[in-house]
């Protein structure tokens, strides 16, 4: 029996699995119900444009993922790049914001009651971690394949991540 279940989503079809599988044992174990949407805090996340037009600019190491000498910009190419960087947030912002509010709405469609949302700007491993330990989880459900499958073929995916270094059950969904 359950008291606290964390669910990762991030707008995969494989978390909407997730969700419904944490939501159904929240409601049958009268659990409290995590939802957390995690916006990787990545450099490299950033639109392929974006992040292109920056390296090409010299704004960007691609290598430490860290913006380079700034003093040596010249204030407009700056001003574009981090207009265009805020624009992005927003836009990120506001996806997950849909996505965990969806969420929501349907974890109660499918009996859950006690729900706490949560979207964080990070690494999604250690995130997710910290944000089961906040809510004293005993399960952290994920899907198999998130949005980033491409990236998890180069270095292991966060549900395998989650499993092998949670400190409860870890429940991955195919």
């Amino acid at each position: 029996m359950f008291t606290s279940i964390v669910v990762a989503i991030d707008g995969s079809s494989h978390a909407v699995r997730a969700l419904a599988v944490g939501a159904e044992l929240a409601a049958r174990d009268d659990a409290e119900l995590g939802i957390i949407y995690v916006v990787d805090g990545d450099i490299s996340g950033l639109p392929n444009g974006l992040f292109e037009m920056s390296n090409a600019e010299h704004i960007i190491d691609p290598s430490p993922n860290l913006f380079a000498n700034l003093e040596t910009l010249q204030l407009d190419r700056y001003k574009a790049a981090s207009e265009a960087a805020m624009e992005s947030q927003r836009l990120v912002t506001q996806l997950a914001e849909h996505i965990v509010k969806d969420a929501e709405r349907n974890a109660r469609i499918d009996g859950a009651e006690k729900i706490t949302t949560f979207i964080a700007v990070g690494h999604p491993v250690e995130e997710i971690l910290s944000f089961a330990d906040r809510q004293k989880a005993d399960a952290i459900v994920t899907g198999q394949r998130g949005m980033g499958a491409i990236k998890s073929l180069l270095l292991g995916s966060t549900s395998l991540k989650l499993a092998q270094t949670a400190h409860c059950t870890s429940i991955i969904v195919k």
